[in-house]
């Protein structure tokens, strides 16, 4: 995710990767994953992308990375980046052979809860790594051509979020102008899933290098109020079963055509976000006295959705004596608030309802944020400090 926050060398970042989230591969490495690098392919890098699928740790083990974990990789021209499972990062290089001579790699530093620092593919590349790859397969290897990482062609994984599809009449439809967060995960073994406002679906799907064919199992309804919405799931899984023939993925877009290629949805890619869940108000810049003794004052991220590198989503939560509702936009370590709709009570010990005046005013002043560890700071425009939560 872009980010206007100061960026440091990812060498001076240490990779933080807790056992409880990395799954070690079932097995040893395969025959494929011989000691040493073979020569390099004649095929280019350049405009290719990769997905990171195992890695090797100092002591010697391969270790899986989480299916909910994007950490990718792509080469341009002149310029490597991707996503570290968290952060974006990015630099120069050059390719000299099977050699990968690397720039000063630069990273944003957003702190994603539950998201290991993976560093680049769980140990930093550097002058000395080399490379080696194939339609298939792209491998790290360090300085003594001993594979270190193994990436795959950055394919179906994870959950994507529809953004427009083509109606009934032939007119395609942006979801996001509408408000409607429809999901699919798709799966790297061709399992595929729909969580839709009225539908949960269920299926399969199997993956040419051109062609897509889709299974629909199951489908069930769900409880749902709008005669619209349902009516533009029905429409959705019909193209999904019946014309959704054709693809086409760069990077976290996904196009998906009809036989004549025709376009007929587009998906996004989600990434993992950092500010979701519950927040309770330790200190209020404005008010010392906050939270007052027996009020509690809380910040909850829901419904979050992306939009191209943006994240927007609703945030509710207690202001001391009401409860209130906004909404969010985050994008890098920018985060907005929208004025809050709150309920009307009156509380009437001392200083509650003025604490709570203070609380949803300072709100909208909210431009950035930061999270360390279990601590979220936001801040004003000037990264002055306007409160501080702790995870709830």
């Amino acid at each position: 995710m872009a980010s206007a926050a100061v960026a440091l060398p990812l060498s001076d970042r240490a990779p933080v990767i807790p056992p409880d989230i990395v799954t070690l591969a079932p097995e040893s490495p395969s025959e494929s994953l011989t000691p040493t690098m073979d020569p390099s392919p004649s095929p280019t890098l350049v405009d290719t992308a990769w997905l990171l699928d195992r890695y090797q740790t100092a002591d010697g083990q391969w270790l899986t990375v989480p299916p909910h974990l994007l950490v990718s990789l792509k080469f341009d021209q002149d310029y490597l980046g991707g996503i570290d499972g968290c952060n974006s990062y990015g630099g120069p290089y050059q390719l000299e052979g099977d050699r990968l001579q690397l720039g000063d790699l630069q990273a944003t530093l957003m702190y994603c809860q539950d998201v290991p620092e993976f560093g680049l593919f769980g140990g930093l590349p550097s002058d000395n790594s080399r490379v080696e790859w194939s339609e298939t397969h792209l491998y790290l290897a360090n300085a003594d051509g001993m594979r270190v990482a193994e990436f795959v062609p950055f394919g179906f994984r994870n959950r994507w979020q529809l953004e427009t599809y083509r109606n009934i009449r032939g007119d395609m439809v942006d979801l996001r102008l509408l408000g409607q967060s429809l999901f699919l995960n798709l799966d790297p073994d061709g399992q595929m899933a729909g969580d839709f406002p009225c539908h949960q679906v269920a299926g399969s799907y199997e993956r040419s290098p051109d062609r897509l064919d889709w299974t629909l199992d199951e489908m069930a309804q769900t409880g749902c109020d709008s005669l619209v919405t349902r009516w533009q799931e029905i429409q959705i899984m019909a193209l999904l079963g019946e014309e959704a023939i054709a693809y086409r993925q760069v990077n976290d877009e996904l196009n998906l055509m009809d036989a004549s290629g025709n376009e007929i949805m587009t998906l996004s890619l989600l990434r993992p976000w950092p500010l979701q869940g519950r927040w309770r108000l330790l200190s209020l810049a404005q008010d010392a006295n906050a939270p007052l003794e027996g009020t509690t004052i809380s910040l909850d991220f829901t419904g979050a959705s992306a939009v191209g590198e943006q994240i927007l989503g609703e945030v509710s939560g207690e202001a001391g004596c009401n409860r209130y509702m906004s909404s969010f936009m985050v994008e890098g370590d920018r985060l907005t608030l929208a004025p809050a709709a709150s309920t009307r009570m009156f509380c009437g010990t001392p200083g509650v309802m003025q604490q709570e005046q203070t609380y949803l005013q300072q709100l909208e002043r909210v431009a950035r944020y930061r999270i360390d560890g279990d601590r979220l700071t936001v801040m004003d425009d000037q990264g002055e400090a306007i409160a501080q939560f702790v995870m709830d």
